[in-house]
């Protein structure tokens, strides 16, 4: 879940705006600035609009004043592509850092798929060298792709430091400083922050249900995120420690404990590290397992305290850990049924039944009453083929989230899979 104020005072907003290259000429214009309160019927109400060429690019430039600088804003947009042919939009937003008196890039993204229609809802910063007073000055540049033209609505939320949660999904993007969250009540897009560093390969994250927090890696340590603050917290230096986290690394959070976080270094290691939240240290010793971990591994917790893991590669072996048993000293593995596919790149779970995806977009459900897996259809229609885990399950449907600059989301309801 998802820290989202609620209720919110929502204003639309049309602006300053330069810059509207068109193929065969610069054309710029000045329009006035307007705020006004709009009502919103929960999924945004757009009334006033922009109308601009396609290929082309815009840029908005506003100041906003905020009364109470504990209160929090964000940017809602929507672009439609008015002709029959979808199109591409590359969104930047930047603000103003009054301190160092530079803009600084709160949110990228390149929406890699033609669409008719693209939404997105970014949080702004709140922190004081964002304010001048009250005021905070945002950038807004739009660059599109596609033939003909695009209407684009941009309107600002004010909320309330009042907290409601919705349900949705993490990310870090590699190669970037952004943090993302999915709100599946919403299908759209938060730019929830940034690290203070860019996300290497084998970073990791996941979820702190008991306090509602983000446990991190970025390779190099181990850390806390706060989504409210946007505050981090160094835990571990794993460099240090001579495990930092590789190919097939995974963090994985144990709700029956609230204070236990499993840390799976991978890269051909057989390891399975038990972090303490409240003494802030690794418990013991290392778990060692009879298997190496390895890239286009995965791994699902069940139970709260139970993890079923495919090790990787094209190891076909399914095992069961159940942590309870471990600090009880008792045995704590078993094998399950062999994988019918390897090279996995999502697992989760929806209450009866496992279901994973391979790298060629196959999907296969295993039944843990009868220990048997099954292949399912539909396939993805796309080739995921990139390790990592990007599945989920979430009221009646598989999500699956597209690894590439698109994030695309396809949704499967599970009433329709049918066995293959």
């Amino acid at each position: 879940t998802y820290p989202v104020t609620t209720p919110p005072t929502y204003y639309l907003l049309v602006e300053y705006w330069v810059g509207l290259n068109r193929t065969s000429n610069t054309q710029s214009n000045n329009v006035k600035v307007r705020i006004r309160p709009f009502i919103n019927d929960g999924t945004f109400n757009y009334t006033d609009y922009m109308n601009i060429r396609t290929p082309g690019s815009t840029d908005i430039s506003f100041i906003v004043s905020f009364p109470n600088t504990n209160t929090y804003g964000y940017l809602v947009s929507k672009m439609n592509f008015t002709t029959q042919s979808p199109g591409f939009v590359n969104t930047t937003i930047s603000m103003l850092n009054w301190t160092s008196s530079t803009y600084d890039n709160i949110y990228s993204n390149y929406t890699g798929t033609p669409k008719n229609e693209f939404k997105w809802i970014i949080q702004l910063r709140n922190r004081s060298e964002y304010y001048s007073g009250t005021s905070l000055k945002i950038k807004v540049h739009y660059r599109f792709y596609g033939y003909g033209s695009a209407r684009v609505y941009l309107g600002l939320l004010q909320a309330a430091n009042k907290y409601g949660y919705h349900h949705g999904i993490y990310l870090i993007r590699v190669g970037y400083r952004d943090i993302y969250f999915y709100d599946l009540d919403n299908s759209s897009w938060i730019s929830i922050g940034m690290a203070p560093f860019n996300w290497p390969n084998y970073s990791r994250i996941t979820y702190l249900n008991s306090t509602k927090q983000l446990f991190v890696t970025n390779s190099t340590h181990l850390m806390i995120y706060d989504p409210i603050s946007h505050g981090f917290t160094p835990l571990v230096n794993l460099t240090s420690m001579g495990i930092p986290s590789r190919y097939g690394s995974n963090l994985l959070y144990l709700d029956k404990f609230e204070d236990l976080v499993i840390y799976i270094p991978g890269g051909g290691s057989n390891q399975i590290w038990i972090y303490n939240l409240t003494s802030k240290t690794f418990i013991s010793s290392p778990l060692n397992l009879p298997i190496s971990i390895d890239k286009y591994s995965v791994a699902q917790v069940i139970g709260g305290d139970t993890i079923y893991l495919l090790p990787g590669y094209s190891d076909d072996q399914f095992i069961r850990i159940n942590i309870t048993s471990y600090l009880l000293g008792s045995p704590f593995i078993d094998n399950l049924s062999r994988t019918p596919s390897t090279y996995v790149v999502g697992i989760t779970y929806n209450g009866t039944h496992i279901f994973i995806v391979d790298k060629g977009g196959a999907i296969y459900e295993y039944k843990l009453s009868t220990n048997n897996w099954s292949m399912v259809g539909p396939e993805l229609p796309i080739t995921p083929y990139y390790e990592g885990d990007r599945l989920f399950y979430y009221s009646g449907n598989l999500i699956y989230i597209r690894m590439d600059s698109t994030r695309d989301v396809f949704y499967i309801p599970t009433s329709q899979l049918y066995k293959i």
